[in-house]
C-alpha cells in the first residue's frame, strides 16, 4: 500500500480544509506520546540549543499578543518556557511578517529555536522568504552561519541565543518513525506520512523565472485550477459574471467564458491556451473578440489570429499558488477595464 493510502491521508482532507493544522496537531501527539520520538526531534533541533531532555511538552494553536500571533506549535521546557516555536507548512504562503513576528515570541532567558516545516519540494522557495522577513522585518535581524545541508537549512540569530531551522516533513517524520521503540507509535507516525506525502505530491511548485511549456505542462492541473478561482475571485469582486456562459474545452484550449458585469455585451474569454506559440510564453490567456478592443492601439504582447484577440497573462514567479491567482486577477481587471461594447 502507497504511504499516502493511509486512513489518515484519506480522511483529513473530506472533514478539513485545514490540513496544515490537522498534521501539526497529529505531529504534537507523536511527540507528546513517545520520549523517544521527543529525543530524536530534540537531537535534530541542534545540540547547541538543546539537550536531548530540553523540550517535554508540546501544544498546538497557541495564541500570542491576543491571538494576533498564532504558531502552529510551541514547544516547553520543564519550568513551562517557550523554547520552541513550529510553523508547519504544505503549501500555504507565509503571512507578512509572520517569522519576524514569531521570533520574538520565543522566551529571551533560555536558547531557543525557530522552526518551520514544509514539503522537499517548497525548501529552496520557503527559506529564502523566512530570511528575508527575519532581515528586513521592523525589528530586523542578522543571520550568521547560514547552513544548507540536504532536506535542513539553518542559520543563527546573530546577539540572541536563537537558531532558526527549516525541516522538510519527510526528513522529519523519517526521524521520528526510525526513532520510534513500539509499534503503536510507528503506526501513528505512518499515519502522517500518508498525509504529508499525499500533501506534498499535489501541491503547486512555484514557477521559476525562466518557466517553459514542459514547466507549464508539468503542472496543467493546477493551470485548470486557477482559472477556476480567477474566476471566482473576480465574480467575488463584481468584475465578471458568468449568468450564460459556459466553459469551452478542444485540444487547443481550456478556457471560461465571462462577461463584464459593469458592461452589457463584453465578454471574454479567459483559459490555459496549448497552441504551441502562446504556451511557451504562458499558460493563461484572455480572449476576446476585436470588437471589443475597438478604437485601442494594440499592445506588443497582442495576438490577432482567425478573428480572435490574445493577451497573455504573466505568471508571477516564486509565489505559491495563491499569490499568483491574485496577480493574475489583477492583470484580468486592467484588461478587462479597457474592454468596450461594440
Amino acid at each position: 500500500m502507497p504511504e499516502s493510502d493511509t486512513l489518515l491521508a484519506y480522511l483529513v482532507p473530506k472533514i478539513t480544509s485545514r490540513v496544515e493544522d490537522a498534521a501539526t496537531d497529529a505531529l504534537a501527539f507523536v511527540l507528546n506520546k513517545s520520549e523517544a520520538c521527543q529525543r530524536a526531534f530534540n537531537e535534530m533541533l541542534g545540540p547547541e540549543c538543546f539537550n536531548s531532555d530540553s523540550v517535554v511538552r508540546f501544544t498546538t494553536q497557541h495564541g500570542y499578543d491576543g491571538g494576533k500571533s498564532r504558531p502552529d506549535m510551541v514547544g516547553r521546557d520543564c519550568s513551562g518556557a517557550a523554547r520552541l516555536l513550529v510553523e508547519s507548512k504544505f503549501w500555504a504562503g507565509l503571512q507578512p511578517a509572520q517569522a519576524s513576528r514569531y521570533l520574538n515570541e520565543i522566551d529571551p532567558l533560555a536558547p531557543g529555536v525557530l522552526l518551520f516545516i514544509c514539503p522537499e519540494r517548497r525548501i529552496e522557495y520557503l527559506w529564502p522568504q523566512v530570511c528575508r522577513q527575519l532581515e528586513e522585518g521592523h525589528e530586523g535581524v542578522e543571520l550568521e552561519h547560514v547552513d544548507a545541508i540536504g532536506s535542513t537549512r539553518r542559520a543563527v540569530v546573530r546577539d540572541r541565543d536563537v537558531i532558526v531551522v527549516l525541516f522538510s516533513w519527510r526528513l522529519l517524520l523519517d526521524c521520528l518513525g526510525d526513532a520510534a521503540e513500539d509499534s503503536d507509535v510507528k503506526s501513528d507516525v505512518d499515519q502522517l506520512k500518508g498525509l504529508a506525502r499525499r500533501e506534498n505530491e499535489k501541491g503547486f511548485l512555484p514557477l521559476t523565472p525562466d518557466a517553459s511549456a514542459a514547466d507549464f505542462k508539468a503542472q496543467d492541473d493546477h493551470f485548470r485550477a486557477l482559472i477556476v478561482e480567477v474566476v471566482r475571485r473576480g465574480r467575488k469582486k463584481n468584475l465578471v459574471c458568468t449568468k450564460g456562459l459556459t466553459w469551452g474545452r478542444t485540444k487547443g484550449y481550456h478556457r471560461r467564458y465571462v462577461s463584464r458585469c459593469d458592461a452589457d455585451g463584453v465578454w471574454f474569454g479567459i483559459g490555459v491556451e496549448y497552441q504551441q506559440e502562446r504556451y511557451d510564453q504562458t499558460p493563461i490567456w484572455v480572449t476576446f473578440r476585436p470588437r471589443f478592443w475597438h478604437g485601442l492601439a494594440d499592445p506588443a504582447e497582442m495576438i490577432r489570429d482567425q478573428g480572435w484577440c490574445w493577451l497573455p497573462i504573466r505568471l508571477k514567479a516564486g509565489v505559491v499558488f495563491d499569490d499568483m491567482v491574485d496577480d493574475a486577477v489583477d492583470q484580468i481587471e486592467r484588461i478587462c477595464s479597457k474592454m468596450v461594447a461594440g
